[in-house]
């Protein structure tokens, strides 16, 4: 095991630990603040026509008004306000940093499927999840449409690697301080499966 590999590895730890550990542990009140990853995040609205085209059709599919963001690793698609969402914009970019820090990443175009930044998306409850679950096996080559969304749907979260890579999760019943510790455990997954396109790539039903 070389190097590189085993500082991943100590990242994903890290990060297991971050999502499966009190919730208040994880989240800081300050903008991102790491080392040599140190900057205050900023919030920009979306620049890439396709995220602006997927976002809206993500929206239409829900039939609900949702708010599009864009931070420096990621895209966001969201119900919630973006006063709420800026910490868990924060805490998710402050984990993805130190992952791309440690396993060697400069850009994110080097960790993300074809370039494009992760899209996290999170909803409003659980049947607009469900109902995005939906949307993104019709959308995307998932291995199997209808096992995809019997798989998916009964849980609360999503994190997809081989496809289009996103990042999903849903507000009620939690808090939005859950919601940032469940968004930081997914970045620690999306992260580790594309590393060196680690898993390359697993078939769903075994992944």
């Amino acid at each position: 095991m070389n190097k590189l590999t085993q500082r991943a590895l100590m990242a994903l730890v890290f990060f297991l630990a971050l999502g499966q550990g009190p919730v208040e542990a994880t989240l800081s009140d300050s903008p991102i603040m790491d080392g040599d990853t140190a900057g205050a995040m900023k919030v920009i609205p979306l620049r890439d026509e396709r995220d602006r085209k997927e976002a809206e059709e993500i929206a239409k599919a829900l039939g609900k008004k949702l708010n599009f963001f864009e931070t420096e690793n990621f895209t966001w698609c969201s119900s919630l306000s973006k006063g709420k969402m800026v910490k868990i914009m924060n805490e998710a970019e402050r984990c993805y940093k130190i992952f791309a820090r440690d396993a060697g990443y400069s850009s994110h175009k080097k960790l993300w499927k074809d370039g494009r930044k992760c899209m996290g998306v999170i909803l409003a409850n659980k049947r607009d999840y469900r109902r995005y679950v939906k949307w993104y096996s019709k959308k995307y080559p998932v291995w199997n449409k209808e096992q995809f969304v019997k798989n998916h749907a009964p849980g609360s979260h999503l994190n997809e690697s081989a496809q289009r890579n996103v990042m999903v999760t849903h507000l009620k019943p939690h808090k939005p301080e859950h919601v940032a510790a469940v968004m930081c455990h997914l970045v620690g997954h999306l992260c580790v499966d594309r590393h060196a396109y680690n898993n390359n790539f697993t078939p769903g039903w075994l992944r």
